[in-house]
């Protein structure tokens, strides 16, 4: 891993100032806007490390975005301004196969970088990623990490949808409901007394993090073609109905799989073994298949969830996300061994 610390990082000082703790009042953007102390602000630079603009945090807290005029004044607007991710020189400096966080504001990317690892963000926050931001993350080993709430979590699944087909590698971690609401990357960090302690902090998340499912936008993904020993393994996992009755429960869960995987995976109980259509014969599953594409069964109705139920299934979806773990998975296939079987395998003849 690359160390980028306090004492490495390119531009670093440049890039970030928090302000003094006399600074004067700011002039708000608005004329009717009440006046707020600059906390900090950051300076976003295109490729070569030039200004382009500037984010400044305010408290109480509030945010804006300004750029300098011809003459060196302050322009609260940023019409015309080209748009960057936050720290674009130092993630262009990144080795290739180093992990890059994209995180929810440049506090985050501020937290992180201060342990030695590479962090990004787009400018104003959740919802607001361009795909011009995507080239830069070719070929690269990505992990986002959103606030917990669901406009991040929406925010992290759409640019993982962005980028899982020109990065290396993408996962996502996902806070579980132990965590409070907004809880983010700047308050598990909290706990780090050390560098070293805020670098195993880190390791932990890309460890933990959920991959991204085989290579396909989770919001729009129709089939999951991936390649299995040389094979292509054609599985059609397609996002299926939630009943209005849904409660959130395992066995729903279960079921509504066995229904998206349509005769395509099977469990053979006198075998103990699961086994996946390869488009000619039942190929015993010795590579993780199926516990991939629970995985991805997961996501799809958390996608569907959060599309279509938002305002009536707060619990059931913070259900499904605060537990997406192995023994949880395994626990879904568990259920899944009685509900599949002998109609789909008797089905392929």
């Amino acid at each position: 891993m690359m160390a980028l610390g306090v004492n490495s990082r390119v531009s670093a000082s440049k890039a970030f100032r928090r302000a003094p703790a006399d600074a004067p009042l700011a002039n708000a953007p608005t004329a009717n806007a009440p006046q707020r102390q600059i906390e900090a602000v950051y300076i976003y630079q295109d490729e070569n490390g030039n200004d382009l603009f500037e984010v400044v945090r305010y408290a109480p807290k509030g945010f804006s975005q300004r750029c300098k005029g011809a003459n060196g004044e302050y322009i609260y607007s940023l019409r015309g301004v080209r748009r960057v991710i936050y720290r674009l020189p130092q993630l262009i400096k990144t080795p290739q196969d180093d992990w890059i966080f994209i995180v929810e504001g440049e506090k985050d990317v501020e937290a992180i970088m201060r342990y030695g690892y590479t962090a990004t963000t787009a400018p104003m926050g959740a919802g607001k990623w361009q795909d011009e931001y995507n080239t830069f993350f070719i070929a690269r080993r990505v992990i986002i990490v959103p606030d917990n709430d669901m406009v991040g979590i929406r925010h992290a699944n759409d640019i993982a949808g962005r980028l899982i087909s020109i990065a290396k590698e993408v996962k996502v971690h996902y806070w579980d409901n132990t965590y409070p609401n907004g809880y983010d990357v700047s308050d598990y960090l909290e706990k780090a007394g050390s560098i070293e302690q805020g670098k195993h902090l880190l390791d932990l998340l890309i460890a933990n993090a959920t991959p991204y499912p085989l290579g396909k936008d989770i919001q729009s993904v129709d089939a999951i073609i991936t390649s299995i020993d040389g094979d292509q393994l054609d599985v059609l996992v397609r996002p299926v109905g939630i009943p209005k009755d849904y409660q959130g429960t395992d066995y729903e869960i279960a079921s509504l799989f066995v229904k998206a995987i349509d005769c395509n995976v099977i469990y053979v109980p006198q075998l103990d073994q699961w086994y996946y259509w390869t488009g000619h014969l039942w190929r015993l599953d010795t590579t993780s298949v199926v516990f991939r594409l629970m995985v991805t069964h997961v996501k799809l109705m958390i996608s569907a969830l959060y599309r279509f139920t938002e305002k009536h299934m707060p619990k059931q979806v913070g259900a499904l996300i605060g537990r997406l773990n192995v023994p949880r998975i395994n626990r879904l296939l568990d259920f899944c061994e009685d509900a599949s079987g002998a109609r789909c395998l008797g089905a392929r003849y």
